[in-house]
């Protein structure tokens, strides 16, 4: 029985009138898309007769409260992370000079550029003493400090970066082509947004005329096939052709194809803006980025990519650890706030070239990938920041977004963390002179209450930069421009969303089962799992085979494809381990069950149980088998 005091219930009293009140403006405000001056367009679709087929079905969305009582115990704004002002710093780098902060003639400090050879490796050039001051020649600069009779033992280690500005050859534009700036806040999703940073969106929306996109679906499960779609407008893996998909095969061959070959000749957006005559820039504070995770190669060159934190980033050892520096690593994540820390460079990136126009992709994945609570603190950071940088982003597009929502955790267990998920942020702001276009900003409105995907915003960037691919092979499209148009019907397989991200509300059946009926179907969607990992070389010699834990239950959601075809969204766990999964699967009346995700979604962290096989893209199936050998000792 739970019990509680008089004082607690008074405060949940509280709690609920202002978590209704809040509720009720926030959800208005945003949800219904009220922004000033626009007219937006109602929800899309109702429904289809249970007779015509899910992938023809009109979809009709959610529209999610970020503030729903079943998520309240997990939304905790009072973190607060600091930096510690008290560590000395003893090199600044200011306007392209490097100086020491001190003034002691026992005391010498050196320098050393640190460039990116490709996505995983950096080269060192050669040291020099900086003495009255050094203008390096490179973006990233090591610095080290020592006494003049001790050189070789250092007192201090730092890392400090800047845009070193390269020759450009100015666009005669009667008016100058815009800027395009990405920035990618992992793991957050459109309602995580909406009650986590309200300043920020207020500021964007009051100062910049920013448009919230409340309804982009992911299509898949973490930031690799997320990131492929917006980046390179590609698929990653298939979709099966069955009841539910009219079936959408994946643009590369095989995993090897799209993991261990070099993307650089690929079609992705820094070629695009590249070769329209962009300077590009790209800041990423975890090495094992959307390119690399888990192990593949990424850029093998750097041709168009003109500024990069790579090495700053390799160096500081986050993901990849072969040049890790632990003293630096130290001093640099102690004196600094680690979502914050590339702010300065991109800074910088905004006030370089004003005579040509820039591209730039930042991806932060320390603000909010483990824990969204971290956003509470970070409000008033963006506020300042694109306050003071309003002038400078006039003639600018911004895609503020994510790859996918938060994806472990106790929020992420519940029905709304579920959708949350798969409703990543995303919010458009146009150039200045454009949102005076009374057509292109009406379009952008009534589209921003479409259902879209990833492989849409890769369409929107080919469009803005007018590309033609670098070789002339004809661009891969998957989706179509928001700025235009877009075409109908949006049903999650005309997105070539997988059903079991896909957010749009068909009606469905759930219930708690641990009948024979259910443990079936879970133990069919099992044993798929252990047909990946011995179809695997690294996955058979590394994780154990999986069994379905019958000590918990399956809850399931049942719905119909049509008259002849049932749907089961399950959830299940496993041993050992007892893994979380979420996949789906389908049975034609009187058939077999068969499996219909191609990706499984694993509610629990797995990173101390799947740590065999790390180099793995099927890293979530694994329990290592070294640690069933520990569990019988």
């Amino acid at each position: 029985m739970i019990t509680a005091t008089k004082g607690r219930n008074w405060l949940t009293v509280i709690l609920c009138a202002l978590t209704f009140v809040y509720t009720v403006v926030t959800y208005t405000y945003y949800s219904d898309g009220n922004l000033a001056g626009h007219k937006y367009l109602d929800d899309v679709g109702s429904g289809s007769p249970q007779s015509e087929s899910l992938s023809k079905k009109n979809c009709k969305l959610p529209k999610l409260n970020p503030w729903d009582p079943i998520i309240l115990e997990y939304i905790k704004p009072n973190k607060i992370y600091q930096a510690n002002s008290s560590v000395e710093i003893l090199t600044k780098l200011n306007d392209g000079v490097l100086t020491k902060t001190f003034d002691d003639s026992k005391k010498e400090c050196a320098y050393r550029c640190m460039f990116p050879v490709n996505d995983r490796q950096l080269e060192y050039g050669d040291w020099s003493d900086i003495s009255q001051g050094a203008t390096p020649e490179c973006d990233v600069v090591e610095t080290r400090c020592f006494y003049v009779d001790q050189r070789n033992s250092s007192i201090f280690n730092y890392m400090h970066a800047q845009i070193r500005q390269t020759k450009t050859n100015p666009k005669n534009d009667e008016q100058q082509t815009p800027n395009v700036h990405i920035i990618v806040f992992d793991s957050v999703s459109h309602s995580s947004l909406i009650r986590t940073m309200p300043k920020t969106l207020e500021t964007l929306k009051s100062e910049y005329g920013a448009v919230p996109f409340p309804h982009l679906n992911k299509v898949g499960s973490n930031s690799r096939p997320n990131g492929y779609a917006f980046l390179l407008g590609k698929q990653l893996r298939n979709i099966s052709k069955s009841p539910i998909s009219i079936g959408h095969p994946s643009d590369y061959a095989n995993d090897d194809e799209s993991c261990q070959k070099p993307m650089d000749d690929d079609q992705h957006v820094f070629s695009i803006f590249k070769s329209a005559g962009y300077k590009t820039a790209y800041m990423d504070d975890w090495a094992t980025n959307a390119f690399t995770y888990p192990n593949c190669v990424g850029f093998g060159r750097n041709d168009s990519i003109d500024h990069t934190m790579k090495s700053f980033f390799l160096r500081l050892g986050v993901g990849i650890n072969n040049y890790t520096s632990p003293t630096i690593s130290k001093t640099v994540r102690t004196a600094n706030k680690m979502d914050e820390l590339m702010y300065p460079y991109f800074e910088q990136f905004i006030n370089a070239y004003p005579d040509v126009p820039k591209f730039s992709l930042m991806w932060t994945s320390y603000l909010a990938h483990d824990d969204n609570n971290n956003l509470f603190q970070a409000d008033d950071f963006f506020v300042d920041f694109f306050t003071k940088n309003k002038a400078k982003f006039q003639n600018s597009f911004i895609f503020l977004m994510s790859d996918h929502g938060i994806r472990f955790g106790g929020i992420r267990t519940t029905k709304i963390g579920e959708m949350e998920d798969a409703n990543p942020a995303l919010l458009v702001i146009l150039p200045h002179h454009l949102r005076e276009n009374a057509t292109l900003v009406n379009t952008l409105v009534s589209n921003s209450q479409e259902p879209i995907s990833h492989y849409d915003l890769f369409a929107t960037f080919v469009d803005i930069a007018r590309a033609k691919h670098s070789d002339e092979n004809k661009i891969v499209l998957h989706g179509s421009s928001i700025l235009r148009e877009l075409p109908q019907p949006r049903t999650c397989d005309n997105l070539r969303i997988p059903i079991e991200f896909c957010n749009c509300m068909y009606p469905k059946a759930s219930k708690i089962s641990d009948n024979a009926e259910s443990q079936q179907i879970a133990s069919k969607l099992v044993e798929n799992m252990n047909n990946v990992i011995q179809s695997d070389t690294l996955l058979q010699s590394v994780c154990t085979p999986l069994t379905l834990n019958m000590n918990t239950s399956v809850l399931m959601d049942e719905f119909d494809a049509d008259n002849e075809y049932t749907i089961y969204f399950v959830t299940f766990n496993v041993v050992p381990g007892n893994g979380s999964y979420r996949a789906y699967a389908g049975r034609p009346k009187g058939g077999d069950v068969t499996v219909l995700s191609s990706e499984y979604t694993r509610l629990d962290m797995y990173a101390k149980t799947a740590y065999c096989a790390s180099s793995s893209l099927y890293i979530n199936f694994c329990y290592c088998k070294e640690l069933v050998l520990k569990d019988n000792i």
